[in-house]
């Protein structure tokens, strides 16, 4: 007796060409993947070489923009100074104490109270040694120039600093 074989080889074939699509699919959606969200968040290892722990830090952890605004406020304020920062609703990383007060150390770093509006804050800050990070619309421009010069980082980041022959405030 001979036994044929009734089940048609082109199921087989199907089966193949399905496979081969749906792998050659993923490869590409990976491809895609890689090229395009996770390739611009690499960083390269050589520009990193000769930075401090801080600046690499920065630069790893909140990106290029954020460890240049670092450089800037380490540049522009004093190590003895106090810098006053916008809530964490204005901007998280720089609105957050303690990781301002890990990349500005030893500098110390405070934040309007919550239940304070920022017109009140700022406008109760005086001396010489008492610097504000401008972050958006923080602190509000017509308060902070009362006493303060501002020095521009780019359009949406910069440091109001005291203004010389500014009296000094309790």
């Amino acid at each position: 007796m001979t036994h044929t074989r009734t089940e048609p080889a082109a199921s087989h074939t199907v089966a193949k060409v399905t496979t081969a699509v749906l792998l050659g699919a993923v490869m590409l959606q990976t491809a895609l993947l890689l090229r395009w969200v996770v390739g611009p968040s690499l960083v390269d290892g050589r520009e990193l070489i000769g930075l401090s722990a801080q600046e690499r830090s920065a630069r790893l952890a909140f990106g290029g923009g954020f460890a240049d605004y670092v450089a800037f406020l380490r540049a522009h304020v004093p190590e003895a100074a106090t810098v006053i920062i916008p809530s964490e609703v204005d901007d998280y990383a720089l609105g957050h104490v303690g990781i301002m007060q890990y990349f500005l150390f030893p500098r110390t770093v405070a934040d309007c109270p919550s239940q304070q509006l920022p017109a009140e804050c700022v406008a109760g800050l005086g001396g010489m040694e008492t610097y504000i990070m401008g972050v958006g619309a923080f602190p509000p421009a017509a308060t902070a120039l009362a006493r303060r010069d501002f020095i521009a980082f780019d359009s949406r980041l910069g440091l109001y600093v005291p203004r010389l022959g500014t009296p000094v405030q309790p």
